[in-house]
């Protein structure tokens, strides 16, 4: 007669834990490599910039670098010392500087009336008695 065992034998069979690895590694490889080209295909690509300055064909070199700073210096005081149009459909002007200080000194900052009514009121406001302060109330 045969004896049959009633336990557990002494060692696993490495076989199927073999195949389960190969498996898991086989898997975690083609998820890489899946991964990889989904991401190649989805990546943004940077857009054009909107304002791209023109290429210059040769290179843009000063052949007279002191001329060409007082010509530009000669420009910029023309514009400082002249009136004109900024934006003429939203009525923007440049006017002189000296006659824009002489504006400021005048009229002061756009904000500064604000500030010095709202000063004056609320000196106003506190030389004035409450309305339960008058006539002796309690």
């Amino acid at each position: 007669m045969v004896e049959r065992r009633r336990h557990e034998p002494d060692l696993p069979r490495v076989r199927p834990i073999a195949r389960t690895l190969w498996l898991t590694l086989l898997l975690v490889l083609a998820s890489g490599w899946l991964l990889w080209h989904v991401y190649r295909l989805w990546q943004p690509q940077p857009s054009p910039p909107l304002f791209a300055p023109p290429a210059p064909t040769q290179p843009q070199l000063q052949t007279n670098p002191r001329a060409d700073l007082r010509d530009y210096r000669e420009r910029e005081q023309r514009r400082l010392q002249s009136y004109g149009w900024v934006n003429r459909e939203a009525g923007v002007v440049h006017i002189p500087i000296e006659r824009a200080m002489d504006l400021l000194v005048e009229r002061g900052l756009p904000g500064e009336r604000k500030q010095e009514e709202n000063r004056q009121n609320k000196k106003d406001r506190e030389k004035t008695p409450e309305a339960g302060e008058r006539e002796g109330a309690p």
